[in-house]
C-alpha cells in the first residue's frame, strides 16, 4: 500500500467520522441542552452549538435534557476531556484553553463543569449523562444522546 493511498484512505475515514458525529449531534437537537452560567447570567445552547466564552473568564456549563412541555430537566453527568468519552482530542490542547476544575460529587449530581478560559481556540469537552432529575427519566433520553461533546470556542474580548 502506498503512503499516498494510506493518507487518502485515512482522510476518507476522518471525513466519515466527522459526518457521523455531526449527524449524532443533529439527532439529539431538541433533546439535550447546555446552559452557560457566567457572572450571574445564563445562556442556553442546543446540542452541537458552539458556546463562545471570552478568554480569561470563569464559567460553568450544565447539561440538561428536554422534559415535558417547555421544561428542561437537570441531569447528573460526567464532563471532562473528550478522549474519556470515546472522542478524539488532546487533553493538553483542551487544558491550554479550558482549565477545568475536577468534578466533585455536587458537580456530577448537577451535570456541571466549572472552568476558567485561557488561550483562544475551539476545543471540545466530552460528557455522559448518568441521571435525570425527577419527574424525568434517563430511559427517555435516547441512548445515542447520553454521550456527546460540548464545543467551546474561547475568543478574545
Amino acid at each position: 500500500m502506498s503512503p499516498k493511498f494510506s493518507l487518502g484512505r485515512l482522510l476518507a475515514v476522518a471525513a466519515l467520522l466527522f459526518v457521523a458525529a455531526a449527524h449524532e449531534a443533529q439527532a439529539c437537537q431538541g433533546q439535550v441542552y447546555f446552559r452557560l452560567w457566567q457572572d450571574g447570567e445564563e445562556w442556553w445552547y442546543d446540542v452541537g452549538e458552539e458556546i463562545e466564552i471570552y478568554a480569561g473568564t470563569e464559567a460553568h456549563v450544565y447539561v440538561h435534557v428536554q422534559g415535558r412541555g417547555e421544561n428542561t430537566y437537570t441531569t447528573s453527568a460526567r464532563i471532562g476531556y473528550p478522549e474519556e468519552f470515546g472522542f478524539r482530542g488532546d487533553a493538553r490542547v483542551v487544558e491550554k484553553s479550558v482549565r477545568m476544575k475536577a468534578q466533585n460529587n455536587d458537580d456530577r449530581n448537577n451535570g456541571r463543569i466549572r472552568f476558567t478560559t485561557d488561550q483562544v481556540n475551539l476545543v471540545y469537552l466530552g460528557y455522559e449523562i448518568t441521571g435525570v432529575a425527577s419527574p424525568g427519566q434517563l430511559n427517555n433520553v435516547p441512548g445515542n444522546c447520553r454521550v456527546g461533546y460540548i464545543p467551546i470556542r474561547v475568543i478574545n474580548e
